[in-house]
């Protein structure tokens, strides 16, 4: 292998572990104007420290937000005025939202990575749109982790705030109609035997063996 090509090697190696090193917030797109499941993973601590909270900011335009419960952490939340008000599925008016997410009461060594899930309504907005979701990311010994750079399109992060990219659903399907139309023929519509003209055969075979 050529020396140019070993450091090439070397530099996407490198890339995938630091990519792997981000917060993140998966899946990474979402169905818009539907409700999703998103995990936000914490891959390791700060600096070697553990994880002792964090906090996620929700995206605007994102509402129906519910923290997953993980047993024995605290959850707090705190809220934001929704100017204009919504309305909400029921034909009531919405006028806050949950505005961040903060779990908190334990302590995540910076040898293992957790998931910290959210149930949330993506908005109605054009397909492509991204949301941005910051982290921070609180340790022991006083340090943090601030997941919240937005870079330029192509530009790289020390610390990128995770995004979750909206999409369109997916286009409906039909289901060709299955159902069996008699013919004269003995078979139905789609060329096949029917159930409806083996039964008397079967019926008279049965007769058959009794008779026996």
């Amino acid at each position: 292998m050529s020396s140019s090509r070993a450091l090439l090697a070397l530099f996407v190696a490198l890339f995938a572990v630091s990519a792997s090193a981000h917060v993140t917030v998966s899946p990474a797109t979402a169905v818009k104007n539907s409700y999703a499941v998103s995990a936000v993973r914490v891959p390791h601590g700060c600096s070697g420290n553990s994880t002792i909270s964090i906090t996620v900011t929700i995206p605007n335009g994102v509402t129906s937000v519910k923290a997953g419960y993980m047993s024995g952490y605290k959850i707090a939340t705190t809220m934001r005025t929704l100017d204009p008000p919504l309305k909400s599925e029921s034909g009531g008016v919405v006028n806050s939202t949950i505005d961040t997410v903060t779990w908190s009461g334990f302590e995540l060594p910076d040898s293992n990575f957790l998931d910290f899930m959210l149930q949330w309504k993506s908005p109605d907005v054009a397909a492509g749109t991204r949301l941005i979701w910051p982290v921070v990311q609180n340790c022991t010994m006083g340090s943090s982790t601030a997941w919240t750079e937005v870079p330029a399109a192509g530009q790289a992060s020390a610390h990128p705030a995770p995004g979750v990219t909206l999409v369109d659903p997916p286009a409906a399907t039909t289901t060709a109609n299955l159902t069996a139309t008699p013919a004269a023929n003995g078979k139905n519509a789609a060329g096949s035997i029917s159930p409806f003209d083996v039964l008397p055969v079967a019926v008279a075979a049965g007769l058959a063996v009794l008779a026996l």
